[in-house]
């Protein structure tokens, strides 16, 4: 499916990005952000990472930023085939904000306002 993508891209943009094997989960985006980003792989932070990768990263951060700041954890970086650092990146590009909390790297949830409720 990717290969069909990257033709299609290809023959709109003249642009042939270069495709990771077929195992990829994650690929640095280079200049061919907007393909990636059209051919489901969001590019967030260093790593354009595949669709259901992504939501697998999500509900992980979701999960572990409910009882406050917490390291990176620890199965991102083997479930993006990326480093630490990578990683962290990803997390920053989906809006968590990265602290030092009493000298140690932590991340934070990206704010939310109150929802509200009609009542009526």
């Amino acid at each position: 499916a990717l290969r069909l993508k990257a033709a299609l891209f290809a023959a709109a943009t003249g642009a042939l990005p270069e495709l990771p094997d077929d195992s990829a989960v994650s690929v640095p985006p280079g200049s061919a952000r907007a393909f990636w980003n059209a051919a489901g792989w969001p590019v967030c932070g260093q790593l354009a990472v595949r669709a259901d990768v992504l939501e697998k990263v999500s509900a992980e951060l979701r999960k572990v930023s409910r009882k406050g700041p917490f390291p990176l954890p620890d199965p991102l970086p083997a479930w993006l085939s990326a480093s630490r650092e990578a990683a962290a990146t990803v997390v920053d590009g989906l809006g968590y904000r990265h602290v030092q909390i009493a000298g140690e790297s932590r991340f934070v949830p990206p704010y939310r306002s109150p929802s509200r409720r009609h009542h009526g």
